[in-house]
């Protein structure tokens, strides 16, 4: 008895992990911080798309920071802020990142600082995550 429960224990499980849909989750992100002191402005677009319904992201909400010096080089400012940011993306469209895969593409990572005292800094970042749910 105990071996039969098992057994159509197991089976559901099978039959409902079938039912599980795989989807492709694509975010979109191509913006520009620009930082003199303290003003502060996010140009761009950033969006979710799931099986084709789009859906915009607020800039404010992706805490993207220009660097304020020349220390760091634009692909180490990108990896950083990937790093930081990337579950919290995940999370955002709804998936466990837990029992997804993910797919990166770094189109554009600039970092740009002009003046000596008080320096500009101009960030710019594209990326494409391709989120797929297993």
């Amino acid at each position: 008895m105990k071996n039969l429960l098992q057994i159509l224990f197991l089976v559901g499980i099978i039959a409902l992990w079938g039912q599980a849909k795989a989807y492709d989750v694509i975010i979109d992100i191509d913006v520009t911080h620009t930082s003199k002191g303290a003003q502060t402005s996010v140009d761009g677009s950033a969006y979710t798309l799931i099986d084709d319904e789009k859906t915009n992201i607020e800039l404010s909400s992706l805490k993207i920071q220009a660097p304020d010096d020349r220390s760091i080089s634009g692909e180490e400012w990108a990896l950083e802020w990937l790093g930081e940011n990337a579950e919290d993306l995940i999370l955002s469209t709804g998936l466990d990142p837990n029992l997804v895969e993910v797919e990166l593409d770094l189109k554009k990572h600039k970092v740009k600082c002009r003046g000596r005292q008080n320096p500009e800094c101009r960030a710019q970042l594209a990326v494409r995550l391709t989120v797929t749910r297993l």
